[in-house]
C-alpha cells in the first residue's frame, strides 16, 4: 500500500520547528538541546508499566553512527532510503533491512537530497546546478531499483525540493512563480502522465506539513480569516481537482498532516497544548486521537497506524527534546508505548511491520534505527496493535 508521511522543506527544518518555535507559535523560543548518552532499547507494556529488554537483533541501527549530517529516512517494506553528508556533499543511501547492506543510490555532483522510496522507485531532489547566490536550481529525479534507470522528473530551471509521490503524481514545493524577494514555496503537484503541475497552496498562504496518498493531498495553511501561527487544514481530491477547508479546524492551529487511505491526521492545539486529531475522508467524522494535557507532535500515517512522539513521560515541547514514540490503531483504538528510554526520539513512518525512527544527537546530526514491531510483540502479524 502507499504511506506518505508529512514532508515539509527538510529535516532539519521540521524538527528545528517541532522543538523551538513553530509548534507553539514563539519565534523567539531559545534553542534547546539536552544530550542524552545512548542507552539501550526497550519497550513497555501497555500504556504503563517498567521497561524491558528489547528483543536481541529486532532494532537496527543503520550506517553511519550519527557523526555526520543524515536527514529524510524513509522506508517501504524492508527498504530504507536516506540523504547523508559524509563528504562535501549530501548523496542518497539504500539500505536493505533484511541483508543489513547498505548501497549508494546517487552519488552526483552537488546535494542529492529530500529521498523517498515507494515500491521499486526512489526519488530526490538534485543540486548539480545548484551555487549560491548565482543558481539555486535544484530538479527532481527518479531512480528505479531494479534496473537502475534514472530519469529526470522536473526540468524548469528552479528551486523544486520533492515532498512524496504515488502511482501518478510527484507533490513537491518549489520557487517557480514566486516573486523574487518574497519568502516561501509555492506546493504543486504534477501528474507524470500528462506532465501538468498544478498549484494547490501558494506560497502567501504559508502552507507547511503537506502529504499525498493516492487519491488526496493534505496541507495546513492560513485561511482568510487567519494569520499569523494561526493555520488550519486543507484537503484536496485528486480525481476532482477541487479542494476542501476542514471548518472544524478554524481558527485552532494545525500543523504537520499526514495522509493515507481513509484517514487524514494532524497536530492540533484547540485544547491550550499540542494534541493529535484524526478526520475521516468518507464519512466526514473528526475525532481526538489523543487530548492529554502533554504535547504529542510529529503524527505519521500509514495504513491505519499512527506513530507520534509523545513528552507525557517527560515534560513538554519547550522542555527540551526528551520524549517517548507511541503507535495509535485506528481500526481498533489501541495504542502502545514504544520507546521505554525517554530521549531525542524522532519518528518516521510505521509500515510493513518496521518503525524507522532517529535519535537526535545534535541540532543538525541524528542516528537511524528500524525497529521490528512484531518481533517485540508492538504487532501482531496481520499489523494491528496488540494492547
Amino acid at each position: 500500500s502507499a504511506c506518505h508521511g508529512p514532508a515539509g522543506v527538510s529535516d532539519a527544518v521540521a524538527d528545528a520547528a517541532s522543538n523551538a518555535a513553530a509548534p507553539d507559535a514563539r519565534p523567539d523560543a531559545a534553542w534547546v538541546y539536552q544530550d542524552a548518552r545512548p542507552r539501550p532499547d526497550a519497550l513497555v507494556p501497555w500504556d504503563s508499566g517498567p521497561p524491558v529488554d528489547a528483543v536481541p537483533g529486532s532494532v537496527i541501527q543503520l550506517p553511519p553512527s550519527g557523526q555526520n549530517l543524515i536527514t529524510d529516512p524513509w522506508h517501504y517494506g524492508t527498504h530504507v532510503v536516506y540523504s547523508e553528508q559524509r563528504g562535501m556533499d549530501q548523496d542518497v543511501f539504500f539500505y536493505d533491512l533484511m541483508t543489513r547492506q547498505e548501497a549508494a543510490v546517487v552519488a552526483e555532483p552537488g546535494h542529492q537530497t529530500q529521498p523517498y522510496i515507494w515500491q521499486d522507485t526512489v526519488m530526490r531532489s538534485d543540486g548539480r546546478w545548484y551555487s549560491e547566490p548565482d543558481n539555486v536550481q535544484m530538479e527532481i529525479f527518479e531512480f528505479d531499483i531494479q534496473t537502475s534507470q534514472t530519469r529526470q522528473v522536473t526540468n524548469n530551471g528552479f528551486f523544486n525540493l520533492m515532498l512524496r509521490f504515488n502511482t501518478r503524481h510527484v507533490l513537491y514545493l518549489t520557487l517557480e512563480g514566486v516573486p523574487q524577494g518574497e519568502a516561501g514555496f509555492n506546493l504543486k503537484i504534477l501528474d507524470r502522465q500528462t506532465e501538468v503541475a498544478t498549484l494547490l497552496a501558494s506560497y502567501e498562504t504559508w502552507w507547511e506539513g503537506a502529504d499525498l496518498s493516492e487519491t488526496h493531498v493534505s496541507w495546513a495553511a492560513h485561511t482568510p480569516w487567519e494569520s499569523g501561527s494561526r493555520k488550519s487544514v486543507y484537503l484536496h481530491h485528486l480525481a476532482t481537482g477541487t479542494t476542501e477547508l476542514l471548518m472544524s479546524t478554524v481558527p485552532a492551529s494545525q500543523y504537520r498532516t499526514s495522509i493515507s487511505g481513509d484517514w487524514v491526521i494532524w497536530e492540533d492545539d484547540r485544547n491550550g497544548n499540542w494534541d493529535i486529531y484524526a478526520y475521516q475522508i468518507s464519512t466526514g467524522q473528526e475525532i481526538p486521537l489523543v487530548t492529554e494535557p502533554h504535547d504529542q507532535f510529529a503524527p505519521y500515517l500509514c495504513d491505519d497506524l499512527v506513530i507520534w512522539g509523545d513528552y507525557r513521560w517527560s515534560g513538554n515541547i519547550l522542555d527540551g527534546w526528551q520524549k517517548d514514540l507511541v503507535i495509535y490503531d485506528l481500526s481498533t483504538g489501541f495504542w502502545r508505548r514504544v520507546t521505554g528510554w525517554t530521549d531525542a526520539w524522532i519518528p518516521a513512518a510505521a509500515q510493513a511491520g518496521w518503525l524507522v525512527y532517529r535519535r537526535a544527537t545534535g541540532q543538525f546530526e541524528s542516528e537511524v534505527y528500524a525497529m521490528d514491531l512484531v518481533a517485540n510483540l508492538i504487532l501482531n502479524p496481520s499489523g494491528r496493535v496488540i494492547p
